[in-house]
């Protein structure tokens, strides 16, 4: 049986290294077998500590998958977050890069999720975010390159909206990047005329913390609409940042934005 044999599979060498990568690779994350392997995953959140950087990609494809499991067990309630535990051993000792592929793997999900996504569920990953945030707000910005992946999140739908650009706004201010920009500006052009205040903080600082120029020409229709309706808010503190990005973007070479001042005086 399978149960008699599973040290032996999962063995500490290469072998069990390599069935351990076509388990979480091929098979479903079912509940049913968390009991047998829960002591390998733990054995195993060691190989998540360094990133393979290309050496081996059959191992990074597998270590992402492991995480991804991880991530499945964590939001369907099959694994808590306490101390202690498989998923705060995952975020407390993981390379940033494996946790950055945790919270983009959520995101995605949410995104790619036609159904209406469980309340409990939810719950849970707002629980998730919270200790994200909490432990990375004051950390080195390498290690906060994990909150840039709330843009998805974000862009998912899948949130309540006072919570979703709260926490947008939140994230922002701290890393001044939120991922993918483009899908993260359309959805607050939805929402600017109910949160004018809390989209123009987060235009400002995306335009802030836009490292090409080019990055900003990908989305200067989103940002074009956001300040237009933020000077028609009837908010001077919002217009009066609306008028400071317009400035800001003119003077990094996107001249098309004097057409915009022309239109809103």
């Amino acid at each position: 049986m399978v149960k008699d044999n599973i040290g032996s599979i999962f063995s500490d060498d290469t072998y069990g290294d390599a069935a351990w990568d076509a388990y979480v690779s091929f098979t479903q994350p079912y509940k049913d077998l968390l009991p047998l392997t829960e002591p390998f995953i733990k054995k195993r959140l060691s190989n998540l500590r360094v990133y393979p950087e290309g050496k081996n990609r059959r191992a990074d494809m597998g270590q992402s998958q492991f995480v991804h499991h991880l991530m499945i067990y964590y939001w369907n309630g099959y694994l808590d977050l306490v101390d202690g535990g498989v998923i705060k051993t995952f975020f407390e000792t993981a390379d940033v890069k494996y946790r950055i592929e945790a919270l983009h793997f959520i995101g995605f999900a949410l995104k790619e999720d036609k159904s209406e996504t469980r309340e409990e569920v939810l719950d849970r990953l707002k629980i998730l975010w919270d200790y994200r945030l909490t432990d990375l707000v004051s950390s080195d910005k390498e290690n906060q390159k994990e909150l840039e992946e709330f843009g998805i999140w974000f862009a998912s739908n899948a949130f309540s909206n006072d919570w979703a650009i709260a926490n947008l706004q939140k994230v922002l201010v701290i890393t001044q990047n939120a991922n993918p920009d483009f899908m993260v500006l359309e959805k607050l052009c939805t929402m600017v005329e109910k949160y004018p205040v809390e989209a123009i903080i987060c235009l400002r600082e995306m335009i802030a913390g836009a490292r090409e120029r080019w990055s900003i020409s990908s989305w200067k229709e989103y940002a074009s609409i956001i300040i237009r309706i933020s000077f028609e808010s009837g908010n001077s503190e919002v217009s009066r940042i609306a008028k400071a990005q317009v400035d800001i973007l003119i003077s990094k070479g996107h001249h098309n934005f004097r057409n915009l001042v022309k239109k809103i005086k």
